[in-house]
Parts: C-alpha cells; structure tokens; sequence
C-alpha cells in the first residue's frame, strides 16, 4: 500500500476529466479496504478544477460516490436540475 501512496502522491495535478474517471475507477464500490489510500485518490479528484462532473457521480449504490455527493451538498454544491 506504501508504494499505491508513493504514486498517488506523485500524480500531476490538475487531473483531467478522464484521469478523474480512471481514478474513480480505483475506488471499491462497496466497503473500503484501503481507507487511507482512498481517501487520497478522493483528495486528488476534488483538487481537480473540472470536479464535479456530475455525470461521474450518478451510481447511487456506490459509497465512495455517495461520499463524493455528501461532501458537495454539504459544501453547497448541488447538482443541476435536470431540464423538462
């Protein structure tokens, strides 16, 4: 796991669009054995400038998306409504 954190440290940042989607990738949808390492690979997806992509945060049955989704709300952030 130390060397997964040597990487993840050593990921240039602002990360794009899809280096976002790869790195949600990387987190497991349910449970969490690498807690620590996850909570990286979180950190890096919210320092992105990009983030939110909302299309990215649709899996309701994922937990590290419905982290992602209660971090924003709880920052103010809301998805937009969707039109019609």
């Amino acid at each position: 796991m130390a060397r997964a954190v040597t990487l993840l440290d050593a990921v240039t940042h602002p990360v794009s669009p899809t280096e976002i989607q790869a790195l949600l990738s990387l987190l497991p949808a349910d449970g969490d054995p690498a807690q620590g390492l996850n909570w990286t690979i979180l950190h890096i997806i919210e320092a992105a400038p990009s983030w939110p992509i909302w299309d990215f945060l649709r899996d309701d049955k994922h937990e590290w998306i419905e982290t992602f989704r209660f971090r924003l709300k709880n920052g103010g952030i809301f998805p937009p409504e969707s039109a019609g």
